[in-house]
């Protein structure tokens, strides 16, 4: 009898140990973001034949018949899973949760290169708690957009990431052309970006204050190479003329709009040093003042052709009509069929706050919001303003 009841208890006890679990890895629950893996191991005591099921939420996982199961969710597995290991009768679970986690921001949404844009730059921040990727998908988007180029480095938490957005024009016809593109990150987050752009007849003016306190503002001459920097970087575009203004006392005319580069490097050079007073607006002795001579070289009813004016100034207005009112109307003036853009550029190591005031006014009613202000003439550009 003895020996019946110890071969019973080594059958039970061998049936017990054909699914004996003995440990499992990890030991607790977990919380996994979106594109991130996970191993979940057992050790078991199992006999042979071995029979591994791993299901997740109920379904089957595919591929996983051993004692361990690699999970990764996707973007869209995001809420409370239940991960569970059986081995004949004996089983462990695992609850899985998936945060929101990979969130990132991109600013802006929507590109307008405009006429004459050929470049613009959006923002992406990581506002989640693991580094991310970027890659751009340019599947279906129109021929405009050439190139969205990122830095190789994931992007860190907290960290923002400037991204370059590419167009070209080359062998448009003139038109109003639109796309979108999709920006992807590796833990699967999307975001749509918006560009527009125009192809057509387009005339930069430069109109620059080289009027006595402007040597001081600016010894190393840094608007004459702003001035040939812009020309440079655009020339290429066969649609694009360009044309020069110096004013101090008196406006002067340098060129009309050309593009003979050999003709707007040498008028560029005039925009060097300073001499006299300075003068936007006709007054008693002082005519044309700057915005007069721009009125005289803008043909606001060719309204095919995009117009942008750069006004660069150190913001001293002395002479002419001086009356804040009278300038800002003479600005509305030029730029009221819709086709001009009028660009101020504040260059002044110690700006004042009227002259400042006055530029930002004469932005608003150009038509471009505000006054770029340089306090330090090496880095002035214009090759970013929102043309």
């Amino acid at each position: 009898m003895k020996t019946s009841l110890s071969f019973l208890g080594l059958i039970l006890f061998s049936a017990m140990l054909s699914g004996c679990i003995v440990s499992m890895t990890p030991k607790k629950d977990q919380t996994l973001c979106p594109g991130e893996s996970m191993t979940f191991s057992i050790v078991d005591a199992a006999q042979d034949p071995k029979v591994y099921e791993w299901t997740l939420d109920g379904v089957p996982v595919r591929g996983a018949t051993g004692t361990s199961c690699t999970y990764s969710p996707t973007a869209n597995e995001v809420g409370s899973h239940k991960l569970k290991v059986q081995v004949s009768w004996d089983y462990r679970t695992w609850n899985i949760e998936v945060p929101n986690c990979t969130t990132w921001t991109v600013e802006p949404m929507a590109l307008d290169f405009g006429y004459i844009q050929t470049e613009k730059i959006i923002l992406v921040h990581n506002t989640g708690g693991l580094p991310l990727t970027l890659s751009a998908d340019l599947k279906g988007t129109s021929e405009f957009v050439t190139d969205v180029n990122f830095l190789n480095a994931p992007i860190a938490p907290g960290e923002s990431r400037e991204v370059s957005v590419k167009v070209s024009r080359q062998n448009l016809s003139s038109g109003a052309y639109s796309t979108s593109f999709v920006l992807k990150s590796d833990k699967g987050n999307t975001a749509r970006i918006f560009a527009a752009m125009n192809v057509g007849i387009a005339k930069i003016l430069f109109s620059v204050d080289t009027s006595g306190s402007m040597a001081g503002n600016d010894p190393q001459n840094k608007r004459v190479s702003a001035v040939k920097e812009t020309i440079s970087k655009f020339y290429d575009n066969q649609n694009i003329s360009y044309g020069i203004i110096a004013f101090n006392d008196n406006a002067k005319i340098l060129t009309g709009f050309t593009r003979d580069r050999n003709l707007l490097d040498y008028y560029a050079d005039f925009l060097g040093g300073g001499s006299g007073w300075t003068t936007y607006l006709s007054g008693g002795a002082y005519s044309p003042g700057a915005l007069n001579a721009i009125d005289q070289v803008i043909n606001e009813i060719e309204l095919g052709t995009h117009f942008a004016v750069i006004f660069l100034s150190d913001g001293e207005l002395t002479q002419g009509n001086t009356g804040h009112d009278p300038i800002i109307a003479k600005v509305s003036s030029i730029t009221a069929f819709g086709n001009v853009k009028f660009y101020t550029v504040y260059l002044n190591g110690n700006p004042s706050p009227s002259a400042r005031q006055l530029l930002n006014d004469m932005a608003i009613a150009g038509g471009t919001a505000e006054t770029h202000v340089y306090t330090d003439p090496e880095s002035l550009s214009f090759i970013k303003l929102d043309f």
